[in-house]
């Protein structure tokens, strides 16, 4: 087989693999409250629709058997048993605030890609956490973690380079980051070293969620305004990036982006398709699940199609997203309802 021939078979495969996402969740589930809850902060705004912070983000495990959510309000986090039989979570450990680290405002979660750490932003205290995970038992080792203290306040997205190199967190405020991280481990201690902040080319809107390509080409970064404590208007853009070479992280290129207030009004969350250039976005403006694609030898970014909305779905203010390694499942958490709802992927 000629390069040319093998290039053109790749460049099809990841351009016009296409999938579905049944629009019925197979399963949702409501949040516990815990027993040390604390009370509300009150009420935000998403565009002019009120509602409190509730479940905000998801992660799944590597090998698919367990996934993992965060409780914004509540500071806790909450780890449920996957059974992909009956295709069924079943809640088995709550990780809550203690006097050793108030969770308070957990924003997103993820987990590396190797399996071994849990990583979260905690929005009002301005740091990022990152706990060992015990990959075997399927639980946060609540016991081993570290705290970082953020350069700029109210942490939001976070993620992992897919080789589990590089931990990257975005920052809302004053004029909004993208940050870099590296972990590093010594007789099971955890350590971070920060090594910059990636400039906002979005300003006045604010990076929001952060995702890498399977093969790291891309980093796509989703960018939104701010909740207000008043109505206010939605928008955004999709910004696409290219790092060339692991010395080029604080300078990835940016190669395209999408932003059209007539068909985007912004959004919270997104995340690649498995081994594809596509991209799942939570566009909570407008209570939809939307469809991205990415044309490799343009680099042009475009919205494909909306595949779940709020009277096909029953989601509502859709915050964090995340699909299952296999690509067979879609967790999104809802704010407007205070669960989260597990949809299959055909």
């Amino acid at each position: 087989m000629s390069k040319f021939f093998l290039f053109i078979s790749i460049f099809c495969v990841k351009s016009l693999f296409t999938f579905e996402i049944v629009k019925k969740p197979i399963q949702e589930i409501s949040i516990i409250k815990p027993k040390n809850y604390p009370k509300s902060k009150g009420q935000h705004y998403v565009n002019k629709t009120p509602r409190l912070s509730t479940c905000t983000g998801a992660a799944w495990s590597a090998d698919e058997k367990c996934l993992i959510v965060a409780h914004f309000d509540y500071g806790a986090i909450y780890v449920y048993d996957f059974d992909e039989n009956l295709e069924t979570a079943i809640l088995s450990q709550i990780v809550e605030s203690t006097d050793k680290l108030n969770l308070q405002s957990v924003d997103n979660i993820c987990i590396s890609p190797d399996g071994q750490f849990l990583a979260l932003s905690i929005n009002h205290r301005k740091s990022i956490v990152v706990f060992e995970f015990d990959k075997e038992k399927k639980r946060i080792v609540n016991s081993n973690f570290v705290v970082f203290e953020s350069p700029d306040p109210n942490c939001h997205g976070i993620n992992f380079s897919k080789n589990s190199d590089y931990l990257y967190f975005t920052t809302i405020r004053p004029d909004g980051g993208i940050h870099v991280c590296k972990l590093k481990t010594k007789n099971q201690l955890i350590s971070i070293d920060y090594l910059g902040k990636i400039k906002n080319d979005f300003y006045p809107y604010k990076p929001k969620s952060i995702d890498f390509s399977f093969d790291d080409k891309y980093l796509a970064i989703i960018f939104a305004n701010n909740i207000m404590m008043q109505p206010s208007m939605a928008g955004g853009a999709i910004g696409l990036y290219i790092i060339k070479k692991d010395e080029d992280f604080l300078n990835p290129k940016l190669v395209s982006y999408f932003q059209d207030s007539s068909i985007f009004f912004g959004g919270d969350d997104l995340r690649f398709f498995r081994d594809t250039y596509q991209l799942i976005v939570s566009e909570q403006p407008r209570d939809e699940i939307s469809i991205f694609e990415i044309d490799p030898s343009t680099h042009e970014l475009r919205k494909k199609s909306v595949v779940l909305t709020k009277e096909t779905s029953n989601i509502s203010l859709p915050h964090g997203i995340c699909i299952s390694p296999s690509g067979r499942y879609l967790i999104v958490c809802n704010f407007g309802l205070n669960n989260f709802s597990i949809f299959k992927i055909e």
